[in-house]
């Protein structure tokens, strides 16, 4: 299924990486929690967004075990033929996915982008700590 998950992307590594350059001790308080706030409702829609994916490829794989288990090879040949297309299509994993399926949004993509942005805030305090 494609579903266009771009400027998802865009805005998180946008919010990200202001996040990251954002100089703690000149902002004003009121902006520091605004930009939080975009971050962590912005992280909540994520995982939402994230969990329908998952929850789309469940169900895609759900369907596939049924058509398999439903005896269809006691069905007649005609039928056969039309229970493994079926059956061919529904093994297709059905993640939603941008840049013409290159990147698939799943849980694993979301666990890189994190760990990605945690070693990005890391190394943005260590080189304010030397200054």
């Amino acid at each position: 299924m494609k579903i266009i998950a771009i400027p998802w992307l865009i805005l998180w590594l946008f919010i990200m990486s202001e996040v990251a350059t954002m100089p703690l001790t000149e902002v004003p308080l009121a902006v520091q929690l605004r930009t939080y706030a975009v971050c962590g409702t912005l992280y909540v829609g994520s995982v939402k967004f994230i969990r329908e994916s998952e929850r789309m490829n469940e169900c895609q794989e759900m369907v596939a075990r049924a058509i398999y288990q439903s005896e269809w090879y006691r069905l007649s040949s005609r039928n056969r033929r039309m229970v493994c297309v079926m059956l061919r299509r529904s093994q297709r994993p059905t993640h939603i996915s941008c840049l013409n399926n290159m990147m698939i949004i799943d849980y694993k993509l979301f666990t890189g982008i994190n760990k990605f942005f945690y070693s990005l805030l890391n190394c943005m305090k260590n080189v304010r700590g030397r200054h």
